[in-house]
């Protein structure tokens, strides 16, 4: 009986960033037709920064809380952002974080806690 092999957290991300891409398709023009854009990813760059934030909050959440799946490690969100907040990261960094967790999770950033305004 073979064992089977669970995905890791990373993988779990990239797999549902890459369900998110759409690259070509014109951003402007999804907006014009209605389409919720908040739930898609637009550019390669973009999905570079989702994927490098997501993986280190991927890291955080099963170093220190043991989580092996994106759902488990749903709840652990607001306390990445604490931790970011203590270690005095920027306000944009912080937005950035949040941006990412709104990806993962199909959620508004609303859904998470309040980070400090950029200036």
């Amino acid at each position: 009986m073979a064992h089977k092999q669970s995905k890791t957290l990373v993988a779990q991300l990239n797999e549902n960033l890459q369900a998110r891409l759409r690259i070509g398709c014109s951003r402007h023009a999804d907006k014009r037709a209605g389409v919720d854009t908040r739930k898609y990813i637009y550019s390669y760059g973009s999905l570079h920064a989702y994927s490098k934030q997501g993986a280190y909050f991927c890291r955080f959440v099963r170093k220190k809380y043991r989580c092996k799946t994106l759902q488990e490690a749903r709840k652990y969100a607001d306390a990445w952002l604490a931790e970011g907040i203590q270690r005095g990261l920027s306000a944009f960094t912080l937005k950035l974080y949040t941006a990412t967790l709104s990806k993962i999770y199909d959620e508004s950033s609303d859904a998470f806690m309040p980070t400090p305004a950029r200036h």
